[in-house]
């Protein structure tokens, strides 16, 4: 391990408990059972980047009427985009209430879902 990575590897598992003896408890930063803190930060975060730069390849291909194969990278990013954006809404807890099997909402219901929720991008 390199010299520099030494404390935070330590860090690391003195937080996780990593060597610790067994039937000993772990740290509480690693118990989501014990209190539901939501979902990840960072991949909230993380999915809303993928959205703000697919819409933005969405609203470049519109303005670009000279572009090759325009209606084809369009209906690829914009399935992209629906993708993603259902994987957001989901992330959100607005599919909870759903059954699995249920199909995802359409664009304009998960949009207008998630900026209720404070999502931006």
């Amino acid at each position: 391990m390199v010299v520099w990575n030494a404390p935070l590897a330590a860090l690391a598992r003195a937080l996780s408990g990593a060597g610790a003896a067994d039937g000993a408890r772990r740290g509480p930063l690693f118990h989501r059972a014990e209190r539901d803190r939501g979902p990840d930060p960072f991949e909230t975060l993380a999915l809303q980047v993928r959205l703000e730069r697919l819409a933005a390849q969405v609203r470049a291909l519109e303005a670009d009427p000279h572009i090759w194969a325009r209606a084809r990278r369009l209906m690829a990013v914009e399935a992209a985009y629906d993708a993603v954006l259902v994987d957001a809404w989901r992330l959100a807890g607005a599919g909870a209430a759903l059954p699995a099997p249920a199909p995802p909402p359409d664009r304009t219901t998960a949009e207008l879902d998630l900026a209720a929720r404070g999502w931006t991008w």
